[in-house]
C-alpha cells in the first residue's frame, strides 16, 4: 500500500486534485482508503461486482455500488470467484494463476451495466468539468476547457425514478459552425 500512497502523493505534488474519484473494481476498498487519505476533499464512489465485499465497502463510509461494469446494460457475463486464497478478488476474466485454476474457482453469472447508466440511475457525482457551454471568444475551446454548466433538464418528482440515461453531447461543440451550447438529453422509461 505504500507504493499506492507514494504514487498518489506524487500526483498530488504535481497539482492533481480530483473532486470525484471512481474506484472501478474496488475489491475491499484498500486503494480507496489510501487515496482518500491523500485526497481527503475528494468524493469517492466505489464499484465492485462481487457482492461478497459489500460490507467491507460500506464500512469505509464512501458511496459504493455493487455492479459488474460492461459494454451493455443487461448483458450476462461469467464471473470467476476464487474459493481459496486472498488474491485481488474475483474477475470477469480468467487469470492464469493457481488461484484461478478450475478446481479453485466458482463461476457465477452476473449482469452487466454501463457506467453512464449507473451514473444516471444512482445519481452519482460527476467531475467538476461537466460543461454544456463554451465561449466563442476562445480560439481553441478545448485548450483550457473553461466552460459553464448552463443547460439543464428538470423533471418532476414523479418522473425522477424513471430516468435511465442522460448525455451531454460535448463533441457537438467541435462541429462546423457549432452553437456555443451543446445538446443535453435524458432518457425516461415511462
Amino acid at each position: 500500500m505504500s507504493c499506492w500512497r507514494n504514487a498518489l502523493a506524487r500526483l498530488k505534488s504535481l497539482g492533481f486534485a480530483p473532486g470525484v474519484v471512481y474506484d472501478i473494481g474496488a475489491y475491499r476498498g484498500g486503494w480507496a482508503r489510501v487515496a482518500s487519505e491523500v485526497f481527503p476533499s475528494a468524493k469517492f464512489v466505489l464499484f465492485e461486482a462481487n457482492a461478497d465485499h459489500a460490507g467491507a465497502l460500506a464500512a469505509l463510509g464512501h458511496r459504493h455500488v455493487i455492479a459488474a461494469l460492461g459494454a451493455e446494460d443487461g448483458g450476462r457475463r461469467p464471473f470467476h470467484v476464487p474459493r481459496a486464497g486472498d488474491v485481488t478478488g474475483a474477475s470477469l476474466y480468467v487469470e492464469k494463476t493457481t488461484h484461478y485454476a478450475a478446481a479453485n474457482v466458482d463461476m457465477r453469472a452476473v449482469e452487466t451495466v454501463r457506467l453512464d447508466t449507473l451514473v444516471a440511475r444512482e445519481r452519482l457525482p460527476l467531475s467538476e468539468k461537466v460543461y454544456t457551454w463554451w465561449s466563442y471568444r476562445a480560439a481553441d475551446w478545448t485548450a483550457g476547457d473553461r466552460g459553464r454548466r448552463l443547460d439543464h433538464i428538470w423533471v418532476s418528482r414523479a418522473l425522477k425514478d424513471q430516468i435511465s440515461d442522460f448525455a451531454i453531447l460535448r463533441d457537438a461543440r467541435g462541429w462546423d459552425r457549432p452553437s456555443d451550447h451543446v445538446p443535453v438529453t435524458v432518457t425516461l422509461e415511462v
